[in-house]
């Protein structure tokens, strides 16, 4: 499980370090969104470490969602609902703190992890609503 977390942190760093195009005056939420999905679909998949593997991403209204797969694992394996609470502080705190989050944390832009297993069954999601990070 601790192995897992780390894993956790990690694919987050990469992906979010990934997601954020250059703006400028004229772009649009819509445009970033549109980029940002763009840039992790162009190198998805990709395997983050021995365990994890960012599948792919989408934009639904404001919010960009990741799709992980942690493929040596099966949702029978986890405590699904401590995995989402543990998962969830992990990356609320790095979309909220992270230099690279700070275009969506300034508009608004919810982000959204979801995990499945190596059956590709559903595990968890962990949702941050950046509206929230400036009460951490």
């Amino acid at each position: 499980m601790k192995k897992l977390l780390l894993s956790t942190i990690a694919l987050i760093m990469v992906a979010g370090c990934q997601s954020t195009p250059v703006q400028n005056e004229e772009t649009t939420i819509a445009d970033v969104l549109k980029a940002s999905v763009n840039a992790i679909n162009k190198i998805a998949p990709q395997m983050v470490d021995s365990e994890t593997r960012i599948d792919s991403s989408y934009a639904v209204e404001n919010k960009l969602v990741y799709k992980y797969t942690l493929i040596n694992y099966s949702v029978d394996d986890f405590d699904t609902e401590k995995v989402q609470e543990i998962i969830t502080k992990q990356v609320t705190g790095f979309v909220c703190t992270s230099p690279g989050m700070g275009y969506f944390v300034d508009n608004a832009i919810d982000i959204s992890y979801h995990y499945y297993d190596k059956d590709s069954k559903y595990i968890t999601e962990a949702n941050v609503k950046t509206a929230d990070c400036s009460k951490i």
